[in-house]
């Protein structure tokens, strides 16, 4: 779904910027699209592409340069520090998708490699007020332990998040296929 949200928005700037030039505004939409979507490889092209002269001139566009850096290296706490800027009213929105989207990211990466996580550690993961935190804990039906001193945080043990449709025979095949590849 994120894929598909902003996509026209995104394809309209892409076919301006083909057959006209466009503008700082316009090239700070495409960037926070990307960057919504995922596809760090397109945002880093477009940063190429931008002229030097609208580089310059938008403080808008050299920030989110900034968090795209953030999100190539992948360090949610950076990010959330960078992103935390008065965006336009143009980009605003998407800015705040983003922000939702990364950190639902960092929350399932918590919840499939933690066995627990202090409190304190997951606020600054998330950057979500304490109260916030609580909330989504129980949302996703995450135990929240105190103990007095530190609030422990304990995911709930998802299911993997494929599933192998193949038989057993089918797989097997496939492996002697491959280990016939490779003695050829």
């Amino acid at each position: 779904m994120q894929e598909r949200k902003y996509s026209d928005l995104m394809h309209r700037i892409e076919s301006e910027e083909l057959s006209t030039n466009i503008d700082a505004e316009s090239y700070t939409q495409l960037l926070a699209v990307y960057l919504f979507q995922d596809k760090l490889a397109d945002a880093k092209f477009l940063w190429k592409r931008i002229p030097q002269a609208l580089k310059k001139d938008s403080n808008e566009l050299q920030r989110l340069n900034v968090v795209m850096s953030t999100l190539i290296v992948n360090n949610p706490t950076d990010f959330f520090k960078q992103v935390d800027y008065p965006w336009s009213i143009n980009i605003k929105l998407i800015m705040d998708d983003l922000i939702e989207r990364v950190r639902q990211d960092v929350l399932t990466l918590v919840g499939q490699a933690y066995i627990s996580i202090f409190e304190q550690e997951l606020i600054q993961l998330t950057r979500l007020p304490q109260q916030d935190l609580k909330r989504v804990c129980v949302a996703m039906e995450w135990k929240y332990e105190n103990d007095g001193q530190k609030a422990v945080i304990i995911p709930k043990n998802s299911e993997p998040m494929t599933k192998l449709n193949a038989s057993s025979e089918d797989l097997l095949l496939k492996l002697t296929d491959f280990v016939s590849f490779l003695e050829n």
